[in-house]
């Protein structure tokens, strides 16, 4: 499969290899998910050769990216590295054993052409892959200093490898050693990992296991640390909420709808429940666990470079995930759910659910009344789904009644029918356009400090229930007008 990409290298006079992951899948016999080239020459040598194949260079001047016969090759210039005051600095190199000495690990530094059937392997990488074993090439600390990223790598590379695989003492001696200079790898390297991950590993919690055996939680993911060692109602004797973290997080099969964001909500569902621990003469119980755990789950996924549609997304699945799951709900309730949630993340919901049962570790759980919700879920989603609902009031006439009151029509505009839906599908108010206008004038008049898009929006998460609160139940915003729609709701009740 290599051969077409190798040849057409060779024409532009460069000699080339199949290397890293994509030479030790060929090894292993299995399809590559990426095509490395390792290439004799500089990238500029390539852009000028290459010409308009090339598409993308990395950040780094390290790889340039090519299309050809409808795959994506990236090449990488052979390079000796090297560290200047613990900086990272190259030069392009001739010798394919100097290019491999500083190569991550040693089943990625194989070498291969296609042409002539040889391989190159400098540092018993097929040794390794024999016996299952992730090792640093070469000095464990050395590469370690060349890329800091390389320590969560080795936990990741080895959990998406499968069953059997294991990482070297010596390296996880290393990353022990080291782990505090894990604290500043960028965001967007660790983002990397994490979504390998979770898209990639059959058991993700392998990964967050050699990660604790060698104290790397501590700098990558204190919060996960906590969980050690808390007990919990409900669950298999002695499963603490680590162990049904993992549990539930391993329960997601790769191959279910969406299962990366169902697998990154179930990582960090229960994330605040060490900062909720009570016991009473009931047992254990983590009372706002949700809630908390969504603000703490915000902060881990900015740290870890997500982008907001991302967390977005699995702060509705954190904050919702102890839904009343009653295949008894009725139709209104069940509108509400999924107006709350949204319709694009309701299956999610209950998926996340599942794997949630699933992580009690306990044999008698059954999924019957999961099932059961769903079908009535999907029955409901058919009949009416919010996503089709249909105000009766023209924007015309929602835009005529916002220009008396705020300069950004457009952005209060979105936020008011958001409020207006939400009061109607739930229940509130009737769906008539003498009753939608007195609710938002109501609303509208209120004397928000900040802006009435603002407030709006503030109102229809009071309406689905996702708005920011303090423990008393006053709202978190309401420190900048003394509390204004509190006292409004009060009145109103």
């Amino acid at each position: 499969m290599y051969k077409p990409i190798i040849k057409l290298l060779e024409m532009h006079g460069f000699k080339a290899f199949v290397c890293g992951e994509s030479a030790r899948d060929l090894y292993l016999q299995v399809e590559p998910t990426t095509h490395n080239i390792a290439v004799k020459g500089t990238l500029d040598s390539l852009r000028k050769q290459l010409g308009d194949k090339v598409h993308e260079t990395n950040e780094y001047d390290t790889s340039l990216k090519i299309q050809f016969m409808d795959k994506e090759y990236t090449l990488y210039p052979l390079k000796k590295i090297s560290l200047v005051n613990t900086y990272y600095n190259f030069d392009y190199v001739a010798s394919l054993e100097e290019d491999a000495s500083t190569k991550d690990f040693t089943i990625n530094s194989m070498y291969y052409n296609p042409l002539t059937s040889v391989w190159y392997d400098f540092n018993d990488g097929k040794r390794d892959i024999d016996k299952k074993i992730i090792r640093f090439v070469g000095d464990p600390k050395t590469r370690i200093l060349e890329s800091k990223i390389r320590m969560i790598r080795a936990a990741v590379l080895c959990s998406t490898m499968g069953e059997g695989w294991s990482v070297s003492a010596e390296s996880q001696n290393a990353i022990k050693e080291y782990k505090l200079k894990a604290v500043p790898i960028h965001p967007k390297q660790i983002n990397e990992e994490i979504v390998n991950l979770l898209k990639r590993a059959e058991r993700p919690s392998k990964a967050f296991n050699i990660m604790r055996a060698t104290k790397l939680l501590d700098s990558i993911f204190p919060e996960l640390k906590e969980t050690f060692g808390i007990e919990q109602s409900n669950k298999a004797k002695g499963l603490d909420v680590y162990q049904h973290i993992m549990l539930a997080l391993d329960s997601i099969p790769l191959n279910k709808p969406n299962s990366f964001y169902i697998r990154l909500a179930a990582l960090l569902h229960d994330i605040g429940k060490p900062y909720t621990e009570i016991h009473t003469n009931t047992g254990i119980h983590f009372y706002n666990h949700e809630n908390v755990g969504a603000h703490i789950a915000e902060r881990i996924m900015q740290r870890w470079g997500f982008n907001k549609q991302v967390i977005d997304k699995i702060l509705i699945l954190i904050r919702n995930h102890l839904f009343d799951a009653a295949p008894s709900k009725s139709e209104s309730s069940i509108r509400k759910l999924i107006s709350k949630v949204g319709v694009e993340n309701i299956h999610d919901l209950l998926d996340l659910r599942i794997a949630d049962r699933h992580g009690t570790g306990r044999k008698d759980i059954s999924m019957q009344k999961i099932y059961t919700l769903r079908d009535k879920i999907n029955t409901q989603l058919v009949k009416t789904s919010p996503k089709n609902f249909k105000l009766q009031i023209s924007d015309n006439t929602l835009r005529h009644i916002l220009e008396k009151h705020t300069d950004d029509v457009d952005a209060a505009l979105i936020n008011a029918k958001k409020f207006l839906e939400s009061k109607v599908i739930f229940g509130r108010l009737s769906n008539k356009q003498v009753n939608l206008k007195k609710a938002l004038n109501k609303i509208i008049k209120i004397r928000c400090p900040l802006d009435k898009a603002y407030l709006l929006k503030i109102w229809a998460d009071i309406q689905s229930g996702n708005v920011e609160t303090f423990p008393d139940g006053k709202l978190v915003c309401g420190i900048y007008c003394s509390f204004l729609c509190n006292q409004y709701i009060k009145k109103n009740q």
